[in-house]
């Protein structure tokens, strides 16, 4: 290309800005963003948490074949109380420290992570600007003791590797290396200093959600999983927006169950009347969607003059102190403690009560039982009676018996005596007269005789019945049929089995109430010590980290000259002073072309570096090229900036100088 060519596109495009010191993410090449993508992607975790939890484990073991023979009120018990230790030790790498999770969200540009910048302190740490930046879950764990950041990154097989802050700038939709680290990065956690009233909360910088018809949706889904993965939310709208959109209300219900701060960020460009009047209309809108209960609190938020708006005055510090309440928040381990505690207190409630209602039925057998014993010894009283009855009847009738067997002979002699009477009186009657004088006297007699002899006869029949044989015999057969029955009644009444069952169950659950409040204590002691274990392993761990492979700590000009261009690029991470000279005299830019390296120059001018930036020997890059007859570099030079030609020394007495005479005279 001819120099008035040149000039001619100069002056159309105008003079680009120029920069003397610069400074540049490195993961802009797509060499060095490849080579983070590697490293991101096999890194491997170093650490086993899981060998914190042993004790913890094997307490469980033993609990569960402890309880193995008892009947629990929930069947999944010990496995609940073992998921709640496996959950500690899954979340433990992001929720250390975190006792409240507020994810910051809203749609592109919507100064989410201008706003976190603001509010932890942290200077421009996250990447902000029009473009769409935060595209994978960012996690700010706000830890005021810090003194310094920690950044990791979870790849995705879920293991940890050390990041710095350039890898956060570089983590964008519109990356100029055109290679998407975010694509390999699950999360991204940060360890940050923060002010106190934000001790051990937990922000979440969260994907925004596009409008455009094609994202969408995914947008939409991510947004929303991530907000149901919070505590609260903090939802970003840009003040320009007049109003919260039905787009945001749609969302928002997804969570209306969690506290919610609509902040309308970059307030400062708006009037403070204008800006109130935007968060009346807010708070009105809320209000009547999700009603008085889950109504999100509305201000107004400069991040640039570090400024709230609020109808009632409200500062972030009265915010986070309103949401601490709603959630009621509790850190990681005593969450899991007081699950735990619950496991058991519901079950040492169930065995408490079945205690009761044992009791209860023990107590009304023993009344039963009382009942029965009573009746059973009324009724063997009664029987005893009966049997002494029996036998003083018996005892008694024999005596009668002998009795009558004596009045036998008694009657019998009566008869006789009565019949011989008789006899003789006729006898002597019929001697002296010679006839029966007195018939009646004689029938008389005799009907004596007859009865005397009747009574003897029923003396007789009675004796036949009670002989004592046959009453021995027959006391016995009675007395062993009442023991008969008595045994019957006591069959029937006796509850021993049934009672000693009760005991025994009631026996069994206190036992298991006893071996539930006796591991209690144990399992939680056991799970505090896995927790503190691992958070000294973790600690230990982030302090080991695997980094990010870095160059050689070399300076720039040894990076040129070694033609090192990722050492190169690396030198500018914390910037380079583009006027200071090497012992030679030359700049960065200078000593880049007497390198002859076109890639270290195009660098520069893609930068938009001051290429009229004279060195120490007076010299500037246009002239070092033609000076060591680099045709390639001039061109690109002369192509970035064609005032280098006039603020140069003629070209023609350089080339004269230094035999490039040829090459100067084609390009006119």
């Amino acid at each position: 290309m001819a120099f008035d060519k040149i000039n001619k596109k100069s002056v159309a495009m105008g003079k680009k800005p120029q920069a003397t010191f610069l400074k540049v993410n490195k993961y802009e090449s797509p060499q060095m963003a490849l080579d983070l993508i590697a490293h991101i992607c096999t890194a491997s975790a170093d650490i086993d948490l899981s060998s914190c939890f042993e004790k913890y484990y094997e307490l469980q073991t033993q609990m569960e074949n402890d309880l193995e023979s008892y009947e629990l009120s929930d069947s999944n018990f010990p496995f609940n109380c073992w998921f709640a230790g496996h959950e500690i030790q899954n979340m433990l790498f992001e929720d250390v420290s975190s006792t409240l999770k507020i994810a910051v969200a809203g749609g592109y540009s919507a100064g989410k992570s201008s706003l976190l910048n603001y509010l932890t302190g942290i200077g421009d740490l996250l990447p902000t600007g029009v473009d769409p930046v935060s595209v994978v879950n960012t996690y700010l764990n706000c830890v005021p003791s810090k003194n310094k950041l920690i950044i990791r990154g979870k790849n995705l097989k879920n293991d940890l590797v050390l990041l710095n802050e350039e890898v956060l700038a570089c983590i964008q939709h519109s990356s100029k290396s055109k290679v998407y680290i975010a694509n390999v990065l699950e999360k991204i956690i940060i360890d940050t200093p923060a002010p106190k009233y934000l001790e051990r909360i937990t922000f979440i910088d969260t994907p925004g959600y596009n409008n455009s018809t094609n994202e969408v949706e995914a947008d939409r889904d991510k947004a929303i999983s991530a907000l149901k993965g919070a505590d609260a939310v903090f939802w970003c709208i840009d003040i320009e927006s007049g109003t919260i959109t039905n787009t945001d209300i749609d969302i928002l219900k997804n969570i209306s169950d969690k506290p919610i701060g609509i902040l309308f960020t970059k307030s400062d460009k708006k009037n403070y009347n204008d800006v109130i009047k935007i968060i009346k209309d807010t708070e009105k809108k809320c209000y009547d969607v999700f009603g008085s209960e889950h109504a999100p609190i509305v201000v107004g938020v400069s991040c640039l003059e570090k400024k709230m708006y609020s109808t009632a005055h409200l500062t972030f510090q009265n915010i986070v102190e309103k949401i601490k309440s709603r959630c009621g928040v509790v850190n990681l381990l005593s969450k899991q403690k007081a699950q735990i505690e619950a496991l058991f207190d519901k079950e040492v409630e169930a065995s408490t009560n079945q205690i009761i209602v044992l009791e209860e039925e023990r107590k009304k057998l023993i009344q039963s039982q009382n009942e029965d014993s009573d009746m059973l010894s009324n009724n063997s009283d009664y029987i005893n009676s009966l049997k002494d009855a029996l036998k003083d009847t018996l005892i008694s009738s024999y005596t009668e018996v002998e009795q009558s067997a004596d009045k036998r002979g008694e009657y019998f002699n009566e008869a006789m005596s009565a019949l011989s009477d008789s006899l003789d009186r006729e006898f002597e009657w019929n001697t002296k007269v010679g006839l029966f004088s007195d018939a009646s006297a004689l029938r008389r007699k005799l009907n004596d005789a007859v009865s005397k002899f009747n009574k003897l006869n029923e003396v007789d029949i009675h004796y036949t019945y009670w002989e004592k044989e046959y009453r021995t015999t027959l006391y016995g057969q009675i007395c062993e049929r009442l023991d008969d029955l008595l045994t019957e009644i006591k069959d029937e009444c006796d509850s021993d089995e049934q009672y000693k069952s009760i005991v025994e169950l009631k026996k069994k659950e206190t036992q298991l109430k006893h071996l539930l409040i006796g591991y209690k204590p144990r399992i939680l002691r056991a799970l505090s010590d896995a927790y503190y274990d691992c958070l000294k392993r973790i600690n230990d761990h982030n302090n080991q980290l695997q980094t990010i492979k870095e160059t050689d700590n070399i300076d720039v000009f040894s990076a040129i000259s070694g033609d090192n261009y990722g050492s190169f690029l690396s030198c500018f991470s914390n910037g380079v002073d583009l006027t200071v000279c090497n012992k030679e005299g030359f700049s960065p830019l200078t000593w880049a072309v007497r390198s002859g390296n076109n890639e270290m120059v195009k660098f520069f001018i893609n930068h938009e570096v001051d290429l009229t930036l004279k060195d120490k020997r007076g010299y500037n890059a246009l002239e070092t090229a033609a000076i060591y007859h680099y045709q390639d570099i001039c061109e690109l030079l002369m192509e970035a900036d064609n005032s280098l030609i006039s603020n140069s020394r003629s070209l023609v007495e350089m080339s004269q100088k230094n035999y490039f005479t040829k090459w100067v005279s084609q390009l006119k």
